[in-house]
């Protein structure tokens, strides 16, 4: 049996990743792509919201997405290699797979901090609309 406390919606300070991860975008390190927790198989897009001075720890926030936006993607990330003069129409088919994903919710709620998203979790918060009203101090 799965342990929930492992899931993505228990996170703890430096606890085993539960991600499942598949890149979308990459410079010096992980920036953007696709996270399904291996606990409660919710799906996510995530990308990078900020990183330390020496680019060590990043800053992601995640978006959940749904499961059929979540599978067309990473079957295409997932296909055959494209021949180089198919590279913009297949780049352009993943690009319009992610925009569609992106339109099935509005909001990043997850935010976790890592060195590497696929190994450990140094902390992840859940932040919804009302947590940001009272850090922002607009209640």
């Amino acid at each position: 049996m799965k342990d929930d406390s492992d899931c993505c919606r228990n996170l703890a300070v430096s606890d085993k990743s539960p991600f499942e991860v598949s890149m979308l975008g990459w410079y010096d390190g992980l920036t953007s792509g696709l996270a399904k927790c291996r606990i409660c198989d919710r799906t996510y897009h995530f990308e990078l919201i900020a990183q330390d001075a020496e680019g060590e720890v990043r800053l992601y926030g995640f978006k959940e997405v749904s499961h059929s936006c979540y599978d067309a993607i990473v079957g295409l990330l997932v296909g055959p290699v494209p021949p180089a003069e198919q590279a913009r129409e297949f780049g352009d088919q993943v690009m319009l797979r992610v925009r569609d994903a992106l339109a099935t919710n509005l909001e990043r709620k997850l935010f976790v901090a890592s060195t590497d998203l696929t190994k450990v979790i140094l902390s992840a918060q859940i932040v919804d609309f009302d947590r940001w009203e009272s850090i922002l101090g607009l209640q």
